[in-house]
């Protein structure tokens, strides 16, 4: 992440909540620092934790900027389990606010997003797209919390 403001030249320190500080090195840009955010699962679905920076001159603190770390996403059923391209679809699970994208995989054709498709914490709300060939597919939903090269994914029947 990179934090932008002023007087970053000294060094100092990126204090993500009460999270372990993350130094960055004196030199540099007086205008801008970029650290990577330390790890951290939230108690529930997910948090935002503000962000403050300290050098040897003081400390600043973001404002309204904050770091919102989310857990992974989990997928237990679509209902119906059965549905024809432009039909609704409920994708249920835990986890899926922040929600990046829905596809739709028939193993044949390349995936096709949804882009109707909206998250309400429990369960995404998504229409099957046109251009699947009928049979098993399966549906591979990003969220703010999902990890690259670990799709969350469930299937259903397209007719």
């Amino acid at each position: 992440m990179t934090v932008t403001g002023t007087g970053f030249a000294a060094g100092g320190t990126v204090n993500v909540g009460a999270l372990t500080p993350v130094s960055f090195a004196s030199g540099g840009s007086n205008t801008a620092v970029t650290v990577t955010p330390p790890d951290y699962s939230p108690a529930g679905s997910s948090e935002s934790l503000p962000i403050t920076v300290t050098t040897p001159g003081g400390t600043g603190t973001t404002g309204q900027t904050f770091v919102t770390y989310q857990n992974p996403p989990t997928l237990t059923s679509t209902v119906p389990t059965t549905a024809a391209a432009g039909e609704s679809v409920t994708i249920n699970g835990t986890n899926l606010e922040n929600l990046i994208s829905v596809t739709y995989d028939d193993g044949v054709n390349p995936a096709v997003p949804d882009p109707t498709a909206q998250a309400f914490g429990t369960f995404i709300t998504s229409t099957v797209p046109e251009g699947l060939t009928p049979g098993l597919v399966t549906i591979t939903v990003e969220t703010c919390g999902s990890h690259v090269g670990t799709p969350v994914t469930t299937a259903m029947t397209v007719t």
